[in-house]
């Protein structure tokens, strides 16, 4: 039994080595590497919430990401969808977590639940208009744009997660697929701005010192300098 396992094994293996290879040679524009480095970024943030007690969410809901990618390559979709679902999840569970201190300590003592209905809903969730209103004035104005990116991408990840029929072509071998590739990018892209504009709107207040402001210029206005409220915020005197 041991050694039917082990042959099987190095066939599965064979085929990882292929479709790694194979994601590699079709990834001719470097999305690999430009999605990696938002790593980088959200270092930043988890560094600037280092003394926070639901940092842990953080370095985890980052090793999702970082494991995402591996599964990914290898030719593991449906699992690569859950990682990157779990990244969006966490991060915004911690989020959700720190604007309340006794929720933070109910959490720390296995009592708090923080649930993707409570980051969502629409009169005081993350994305709604008092709670945007409350941390950045001006961001506001794409509750609802960022309530419905939040609430799609999320669904759609979920759907890998749930086997949902038209995800079975996709994940049902090892072998390379450049639909389910193309498809893990694009939502990665929306992953990304959901996650910065999530961020940026909960902490701006710690931006502080023209060193911080500084290292967070590039990672915030790359993915939603398009908003003007943020655009004025790096444009004023410090």
């Amino acid at each position: 039994m041991m050694q039917s396992f082990q042959n099987n094994y190095e066939e599965v293996k064979k085929t990882i080595e292929s479709t790694v290879k194979n994601s590699f040679s079709y990834d001719k524009s470097n999305r690999l590497s430009e999605s990696f480095s938002f790593v980088n970024d959200y270092e930043f943030w988890i560094e600037l919430l280092i003394n926070n007690k639901e940092v842990s969410l953080y370095k985890s809901a980052l090793n999702e990401y970082i494991v995402g990618h591996i599964l990914l390559i290898e030719g593991f979709y449906k699992q690569a969808f859950m990682c990157l679902r779990c990244f969006l999840e966490q991060t915004l569970f911690g989020v959700k977590l720190s604007i309340n201190h006794l929720d933070v300590r109910n959490w720390l003592n296995d009592k708090k639940d923080v649930t993707w209905a409570s980051i969502k809903d629409n009169e005081s969730g993350l994305f709604s208009d008092s709670y945007l209103l409350a941390f950045f004035p001006g961001s506001e104005e794409y509750s609802e744009q960022y309530q419905k990116m939040a609430k799609d991408v999320y669904r759609e990840c979920s759907e890998f997660v749930h086997s949902n029929f038209h995800t079975h072509n996709l994940s049902e071998d090892l072998l390379f697929k450049k639909e389910a590739f193309d498809l893990w990018m694009d939502k990665t892209k929306v992953i990304q701005c959901i996650i910065v504009f999530s961020l940026f709107v909960r902490f701006n207040d710690l931006l502080t010192t023209k060193e911080i402001i500084k290292n967070s210029e590039s990672i915030v206005m790359d993915k939603i300098g398009y908003i003007s409220s943020i655009s004025s915020f790096y444009k004023r005197e410090v």
